[in-house]
């Protein structure tokens, strides 16, 4: 399960080095990152824990394939562009 004390501060300032796409998809009403594609690879998002604060940020865990240990990333939405960054291995 994903803690919001997790995500360390220096992370939240490397949001919007890396752009992405991502597929979102509605959970409660909210939409939700489900699948992003990175470097042209397909990653399913595992969980998803929206971020408070300013603009649209989540910590989601993803990985390439089932069985492949989850990497934790940050992502954010900023004028229509998402942008990632790595916080590391699950």
């Amino acid at each position: 399960m994903l803690d919001p004390s997790a995500v360390p501060d220096a992370a939240r300032s490397r949001v919007g080095t890396e752009p992405v796409h991502v597929r979102t998809e509605p959970v409660d009403g909210v939409p939700t990152p489900a699948q992003l594609l990175r470097a042209d690879r397909l990653w399913l998002v595992r969980s998803a824990l929206r971020l408070a604060g300013p603009g649209e940020r989540w910590r989601v865990e993803a990985a390439t394939a089932p069985g492949v240990a989850p990497v934790a990333l940050e992502l954010g939405l900023r004028d229509g562009q998402w942008s990632l960054a790595e916080l590391g291995r699950g």
